[in-house]
């Protein structure tokens, strides 16, 4: 399809934050405000607002649509909202980090199945609800993932990798796979939309980062990274991939 579009200016993807505000408080985040914050609440747009600009992107040819905020379960129109950009024709993919999941809206994802993509970033519960500020919260996260998991839901788990989280790289991984689902981690951490630097301390370094990239494309065979380093920096390919 994008090929056969070229320079038609037709927006086939897009992505729309139904919120600024969490209920979780990580400390990595660059955009979690708290749940209830009155000025997040007081710009969000309304149920209409979201629906109008819901039925525009798809006049205008908007195919693949990414829900994501902060949390959007947060809203309470959620439902509302993700029914209308089904009903549009919409692929709609969720980011959500999957501790406010009922069985409600699983039934809805099974009658109008998202692609759902879970944010986790730990394996242990110490470490989980140091990192989210939530004591309290890891139970919540992991009901959310058996409820996805029983009502057969396409799902994919993300981890952002940093300092803190680093050393359960391997337990997520295990999580992930005793549970046959998808699992993808991502260095990158963006400096707060508030003008806030906090998330820059929790960073990898640049050399970690790429020793977690090359390891990972070792092991899945990724050719393009294992020529990519092989032609522009052989001291690492001979390093990692040998």
């Amino acid at each position: 399809m994008h090929q056969a579009l070229p320079g038609q200016n037709i927006p086939l993807a897009g992505s729309i934050e139904l919120t600024e505000r969490c209920n979780l408080s990580c400390h990595y985040c660059y955009i979690n405000k708290p749940a209830a914050d009155k000025n997040c609440l007081d710009r969000e747009l309304k149920t209409a607002e979201f629906k109008q600009l819901i039925s525009g992107a798809a006049a205008m040819g908007c195919l693949w649509l990414l829900i994501t905020g902060e949390e959007p379960l947060l809203r309470p129109d959620f439902a509302e909202l993700y029914k209308t950009d089904k009903r549009k024709g919409m692929l709609v993919t969720i980011f959500t980090n999957a501790t406010l999941l009922t069985a409600k809206l699983c039934r809805l994802f099974a009658d109008m199945p998202p692609f759902g993509k879970v944010t986790l970033c730990a394996r242990r519960e110490k470490t989980y609800e140091r990192i989210t500020s939530i004591k309290g919260a890891h139970p919540k996260y992991l009901k959310g993932i058996d409820l996805l998991l029983q009502y057969n839901l396409p799902l994919r788990v993300k981890t952002p990798v940093f300092a803190d989280n680093l050393v359960e790289l391997d337990l997520l991984k295990a999580f992930t796979k005793e549970r046959s689902l998808e699992f993808r981690f991502d260095p990158v951490l963006n400096l707060r939309t508030d003008g806030g630097k906090a998330p820059g301390q929790y960073r990898l370094s640049p050399e970690k980062v790429v020793e977690l990239d090359c390891n990972r494309m070792a092991s899945q065979g990724c050719l393009t990274w294992y020529r990519y380093f092989a032609k522009n920096d052989p001291a690492i390919h001979q390093k990692r991939f040998r």
